[in-house]
């Protein structure tokens, strides 16, 4: 490109020159997206999300480049052919989880696990750059995930920032769930959808175990129970034992009326919008990106690794940074209201580029 040509974009644009002649990573298409986009999904939001994720991509590229990211221990199953039981367990064991017991922190194991988690913050129409586009309607998009590399060789989580701590564990095991059955099987559809859904529940809650703990008669205030020691909300426990034939049709719509017109006195709400424990615990976020970061630039600051990088504006790395997190004390979940970890907490060390060995094609 020539320098008149370049020097122009750089002060239109104001991205680092090296952004325009950075080699680009694989592009991401619509039909890489493991989710199904609701019919009102506006094509904004989709091509927003297909090009962060290409952007979070790129990033992922440029620092396996200088220190090789954790390797992929992830590996694609179909669940036409192994039932989600043993789906889950194979997961959980692959990632060095016990197979039954409660996962006290998801987002870090699976992180340790090759898979890199991303969470934005912003919503999509304060990211446009349009200033005549007005806010659409409510955003439907919650996660969604990909494989990306030249090879797609490693797996990309994207979740939208809530604060929701039910949700968040959610959100990540269901695209998970994706990441684990429907790899090179797009586009997703209904089914894929269900099938996410159904590991989320059994990934998060291992039926078996979940039934042992529960009384013959099963209430609100088990379920609740269940649900702080397992990490899944009421609804999605629901929906699990009713799949699993532990409850039966007419249980399960009196624990949905039940659950949608009781009101949590701490909100005003039916408890189906803010459920007991909503606000027990810190939402849990991603930290393999700043952990990174710091091994490679020195810092996390957006300013200081754009400079360094020379490739990316400081406000678009921010989009990313800012939801990065250290990694809290380990602590089942009891109930106390939640403690946001101090500043200075210490960070647990993600393994060396010694610990790997050589780097393994995927």
């Amino acid at each position: 490109m020539p320098p008149d040509k370049l020097a122009l974009l750089v002060s239109h644009l104001r991205f680092p020159s090296e952004f325009f002649t950075y080699p680009p990573s694989a592009p991401i298409t619509d039909t890489d997206l493991l989710f199904k986009a609701p019919k009102s999904t506006s094509k904004r939001e989709k091509d927003f999300l297909r090009e962060f994720m290409h952007f979070i991509s790129e990033i992922i590229g440029w620092l396996d480049n200088r220190r090789p990211l954790p390797p992929v221990v992830i590996r694609p199953q179909r669940a036409d052919s192994t039932s989600m039981e043993e789906i889950a367990r194979e997961v959980r064991k692959s990632i060095g989880l016990s197979i039954n017991e409660p996962i006290d922190y998801l987002t870090h194991p699976i992180e340790r696990a090759g898979v890199v988690v991303a969470v934005r913050r912003r919503k999509i129409s304060e990211a446009s750059m349009d200033a005549d586009d007005s806010p659409g309607p409510r955003e439907r998009h919650e996660g969604c995930s990909t494989w990306v590399g030249e090879f797609r060789e490693r797996p990309l989580i994207m979740m939208r920032a809530v604060d929701t701590w039910e949700k968040t564990r959610w959100v990540l095991s269901h695209e998970l769930g994706h990441i684990v059955l429907h790899a090179g099987r797009m586009p997703v559809n209904e089914t894929a959808e269900e099938e996410a859904s159904q590991f989320a529940n059994e990934f998060l809650a291992p039926i078996e175990s979940v039934t042992n703990d529960l009384p013959r008669t099963i209430t609100l205030a088990a379920l609740a129970k269940a649900k702080m020691k397992w990490g899944i909300s009421i609804s999605a426990l629901i929906r699990h034992l009713h799949h699993n034939k532990v409850i039966s049709d007419q249980r399960k719509q009196t624990l949905y009326a039940q659950l949608y017109t009781r009101r949590n006195p701490e909100t005003g709400r039916s408890y189906g919008v803010t459920e007991p424990g909503w606000d027990a615990r810190v939402p849990e976020r991603p930290r393999l990106i700043a952990a990174w970061l710091s091994h490679t630039v020195g810092s996390t600051i957006p300013e200081i690794v754009s400079h360094t990088s020379e490739i990316w504006p400081s406000d678009l790395l921010s989009e990313v940074i800012a939801e990065q997190r250290s990694a809290p004390a380990r602590a089942r979940f009891t109930g106390k209201p939640k403690v946001t970890p101090p500043s200075g907490a210490q960070i647990i060390p993600m393994p060396t580029r010694g610990s790997f060995g050589s780097r393994q094609a995927q």
